[in-house]
């Protein structure tokens, strides 16, 4: 019995020693996980998000109707169409991003497949053209990475392309 006692005691120490311990960690962990609110009055370019996306970098994506915006935990960079300047967002109405393996992203929008380098900030059109057709596809709905690094776009239409990447 008195065996029984020792160890309930030595427990019982343990765990009020090792207490203060796990509500730090909880506390830490309550603080990583806290959610803030980000629209238009923090920098968010418009309140009607079509995509979400987070890049290898950490870095949250956001396609709206007037553009797309970078989140780094703190600032909003908003990325828009400028006429005239071939190396910006030639539509701002973006509806899908996502990342290839070199870290640059492939955007869905209303103007056609744009490819996006980050680390230059640099926009390129990819021309898409329907079968038969010399006139360049406008909207594209959606955009994936496969395993094997292949771009696949969903256009508007139902029409679904593969593209090799891995040249461009």
């Amino acid at each position: 019995m008195i065996g029984y006692i020792q160890n309930r005691v030595w427990i019982s120490a343990v765990i009020l020693l090792l207490f203060p311990l796990m509500m730090q960690g909880q506390s830490r962990v309550d603080q990583a996980m806290w959610l803030g609110r980000l629209d238009i009055t923090n920098g968010l370019s418009q309140g009607m998000v079509f995509c979400t996306f987070q890049d290898s970098h950490g870095f949250m994506w956001f396609g709206t109707k007037e553009g797309l915006n970078r989140y780094d935990g703190h600032a909003v960079v908003v990325y828009r169409s400028r006429p005239g300047d071939s190396t910006s967002i030639p539509n701002n109405y973006v509806y899908a991003i996502t990342e290839d393996d070199r870290g640059r992203l492939w955007l869905g929008t209303g103007g056609g497949l744009i490819m996006f380098e980050p680390e230059r900030e640099r926009f390129r059109r990819i021309p898409l053209f329907r079968d038969g057709s010399e006139t360049p596809v406008r909207n594209v709905d959606d955009v994936a990475v496969d395993s094997q690094g292949r771009l696949w776009v969903s256009v508007q239409g139902a029409r679904l392309t593969r593209l090799d990447i891995s040249s461009l």
